[in-house]
């Protein structure tokens, strides 16, 4: 049986119940409606606890049941639904559009562990300078990244050009 009137739940339990007629259901059966007293005394003899399902419903249902059983059943299903969730993280990498071919691969290298991972890759090619006359090299670059990682992840985006960089997103398959 629990008591406990700081319990911070949202369901009202036994005593914090206050209301003049309560609907009470016991497992799928409907038991009628009764005072919350003698709704109480129903579970009491039981030995369960009566817990506020639908306060806003006219009048208030309240089931009867296990109340640490129900909330540990909460609890397990929430965790569930957070493992489920697919949250991606999302990695950037810096590039240059004069980037060497072995510094290249290191970055791509680092892409694949993200992309394995789970994660998303967010491709940053930056022009300074004399760079933005010739657009073209950073294109280049884009694309044998993308082809070197078509196995692992899909472009979410296009290259785009944004101000003075080139932007690429790759998502995991």
């Amino acid at each position: 049986m629990l008591n406990n009137k700081n319990n911070q739940s949202h369901n009202r339990v036994n005593d914090q119940i206050r209301c003049s007629a309560v609907m009470v259901l016991q497992e799928n059966q409907n038991l009628g409606v009764f005072s919350p007293e003698e709704a109480r005394k129903i579970a009491r003899e039981v030995g369960l606890d009566l817990v506020e399902i639908s306060p806003t419903s006219k009048p208030p249902v309240c089931r009867i049941m296990d109340y640490g059983k129900f909330k540990y059943e909460q609890g397990v299903k929430e965790k569930e639904k957070k493992k489920k969730q697919k949250s991606f993280q999302e990695k950037q990498l810096h590039l240059s559009p004069a980037i060497s071919d072995h510094d290249l691969m290191t970055k791509i290298n680092a892409a694949k562990k993200f992309l394995e991972k789970g994660c998303r890759v967010f491709f940053r090619l930056e022009y300074k300078k004399r760079q933005n006359a010739h657009k073209e090299l950073g294109f280049k670059v884009v694309e044998k990244i993308m082809k070197e990682l078509e196995e692992l992840g899909v472009p979410q985006t296009q290259p785009r050009i944004e101000g003075n960089s080139l932007n690429c997103i790759i998502e995991p398959k």
